[in-house]
């Protein structure tokens, strides 16, 4: 049996009342009965019910899709409507404040708790959804990689705090843009400008390998960096649009680069070594025959 906490936003007293009764029968908790929309915005920011049930068309000076709007942007407490009228431009204006259901007058029992039960469910599901995504954003703006998604036409959906700053732009300008308007890079051999989407990212075999690329970031510096691609695809496994990790080597290369340096570096003085010694070997040998020569 819930235990939600519903609060009722109703001017006419008979409706109320078998409300008030419906609901507790039904198991649920009523947080209060108000008959105003200012009076329901109130006790709404005070309680944090669960759900609120709220007539359209109330008393006072805001009706009830006012109140739910209010509601809506200050505590995140699913609304079913309540309303004996349903024309289009009412329910247009409903909409805006997304509501979790309609009940329209007369209403029966079965019909109110079957949509409370519905909304419920359906508001603990978006909550649980949140979540995720307040969790994977964390995870994601916490790595020191930059993560960039895009769909099957290459327009930026998603960036984190490492890619924004790779770009140089941010992150409300990126998303919805093509990927090469935000991110321009070279391909580190050729210097050709990467192009995107690139058809390998979308076929059915595999993305192999990594490629290096130069980016030119935002402020005109350059970065060398590390791409490695992963497809996206939705329930159905179709493909949707494409991750990329891009991780700045720049410091990787200059020290790869220093190594290079120093092994070459390290192999000539060993070839010099070697003549050296070769030659320290044959004035030697002709030391000894001058010596043999001398004293024979």
């Amino acid at each position: 049996m819930s235990t939600a906490q519903i609060l009722v936003v109703e001017d006419e007293s008979i409706v109320a009342e078998y409300l008030s009764v419906s609901l507790q029968k039904m198991g649920y908790s009523v947080a209060a009965v108000v008959s105003s929309g200012e009076d329901a915005v109130r006790v709404a920011e005070a309680k944090r019910p669960d759900l609120i049930l709220m007539d359209i068309v109330l008393r006072g000076d805001i009706n009830g899709i006012e109140a739910a709007g209010r509601i809506h942007s200050a505590c995140n407490i699913p609304v079913i409507y309540l309303t004996a009228y349903a024309d289009e431009k009412m329910i247009g204006e409903a909409k805006l404040t997304e509501p979790f259901g309609y009940i329209t007058k007369p209403f029966e029992y079965r019909e109110l708790n079957s949509s409370i039960e519905m909304a419920l469910y359906k508001h603990n599901v978006e909550k649980q959804l949140r979540e995720s995504r307040a969790w994977l954003s964390a995870i994601l703006g916490s790595i020191n990689d930059a993560v960039v998604a895009t769909d099957m036409n290459g327009h930026v959906l998603f960036t984190n705090s490492v890619a924004d700053k790779m770009s140089g732009m941010e992150k409300e300008k990126a998303e919805g843009r093509g990927f090469e308007e935000v991110f321009t890079l070279l391909n580190e051999n050729t210097g050709d400008k990467m192009k995107f989407p690139s058809d390998a990212l979308f076929k059915e075999t595999p993305v192999t390998g990594q490629a290096a690329y130069v980016l030119i970031q935002g402020s005109g510096t350059k970065i060398t960096v590390d791409i490695r691609a992963s497809r996206l695809k939705d329930a159905d496994n179709a493909v949707k649009g494409v991750v990329m990790v891009m991780r700045d080597i720049t410091e990787c290369k200059k020290m790869e680069q220093e190594l290079k340096e120093k092994v070459e570096h390290l192999r000539q003085y060993y070839e010099i070594s070697i003549g050296r010694e070769l030659e320290m070997k044959e004035l030697k040998e002709e030391i000894q025959k001058l010596r043999a020569a001398l004293y024979s």
